[in-house]
């Protein structure tokens, strides 16, 4: 069964708070969150399903994602959208002084999408590291950690 890309636009949106997607048509917003998406592969790392097998006519990937791997996904979206907000402030940035930019609330969001694109970071890091040690079926794999099964004292 093949994972539609809504499944992960979905929690991906539960993660954000953007009243864009509720001006945009609903053509224009898939458009934009497949580029998210597909941005943010790179940063799923060694993904145990192939994420690049998919088809944007029919908006879904030829493999069923686990619930993880689609988790993991929209982590690293949640990544991307918060780095395109920072350039997007940035950008405000370079039209005021530094003394007027201060006194406007676009300063304090800056620092608070920064802050959140740092816990992304560490959420992704700590996402993938969990699911390095599981198995397909969901239990930690230690076997291949201290020699595993062969070490005995």
């Amino acid at each position: 069964m093949a994972t539609p890309y809504s499944d992960i636009f979905t929690r991906f949106l539960r993660k954000i708070n953007d009243d864009l997607y509720n001006v945009l048509t609903v053509e224009e917003s898939e458009d934009d969150l497949i580029g998210i998406m597909e941005s943010s592969f790179m940063m799923v790392k060694f993904p145990r399903t192939d994420i690049t097998k998919r088809s944007n006519t029919t908006k879904e990937f030829v493999y069923d994602l686990p619930e993880k791997l689609q988790e993991l996904i929209s982590v690293a979206m949640k990544y991307e959208w918060a780095g395109r907000q920072i350039v997007r402030i940035e950008n405000t940035r370079q039209k005021f002084t530094e003394g007027d930019f201060k006194l406007t609330s676009q300063a304090n969001h800056l620092e608070k999408l920064l802050l959140m694109q740092d816990q992304c970071d560490k959420e992704l890091s700590r996402k993938t590291m969990k699911r390095s040690y599981s198995t397909t079926s969901g239990q930690a794999n230690w076997g291949g950690l201290a020699g595993g099964a062969q070490w005995v004292i």
